[in-house]
């Protein structure tokens, strides 16, 4: 297919430094978050280039926000260096670790989805907020700590409250 007899040394050169430089490893030092495409406005890569404005590719449906000091997986496309796209980022200092099999979304505050083996723990130090229409429980419900209602509270079957049990045919002591 190729007839490498007519590349010259100096070609083999070139050809072996753009294939080089296809993949690379960094850290970010930089993020700017108000492009369409997010940029990672400057990494250090391992080679001591240090490029700017690197588009970050996410996942669609997944979004984030690497801090600085992040690791980077960096790819020039065709070998080019002015053509480079970030495809992966980790944070080695906040990772967390799950077992075979099982799968994590958290960040760097100890927030985190948790799909373990036995269970899901979705788990955060601050407050958690879901907003919907209509929010539908299947199963039954266990409530540690208290509980604040704005709002109606409907029931159509028994209750038992600081041991008076209300059923469908009244109170009962």
């Amino acid at each position: 297919m190729y007839d490498w007899d007519h590349y010259s040394r100096q070609d083999e050169q070139m050809i072996f430094e753009r294939v080089r430089h296809m993949i690379a490893r960094g850290v970010v030092r930089s993020v700017d978050d108000g492009k369409l495409m997010q940029e990672l406005s400057r990494i250090d890569l391992e080679t001591g280039y240090r490029p700017t404005k690197i588009e970050h590719w996410h996942p669609y449906g997944f979004v984030q926000h690497p801090n600085d000091g992040a690791e980077v997986m960096a790819l020039s496309l065709g070998g080019n260096r002015d053509h480079m796209i970030v495809i992966a980022t980790a944070d080695r200092r906040y990772r967390m670790k799950v077992a075979k099999g099982e799968v994590a979304l958290h960040d760097d505050q100890n927030q985190f989805v948790h799909l373990k083996r036995d269970g899901i723990i979705a788990k955060s130090p601050h407050k958690a907020t879901v907003e919907a229409p209509t929010i539908e429980l299947k199963g039954n419900v266990s409530i540690v700590g208290n509980l604040a209602v704005q709002g109606n509270v409907t029931n159509t079957g028994n209750m038992t409250t600081g041991g008076v049990h209300t059923d469908s045919n009244g109170t009962h002591a």
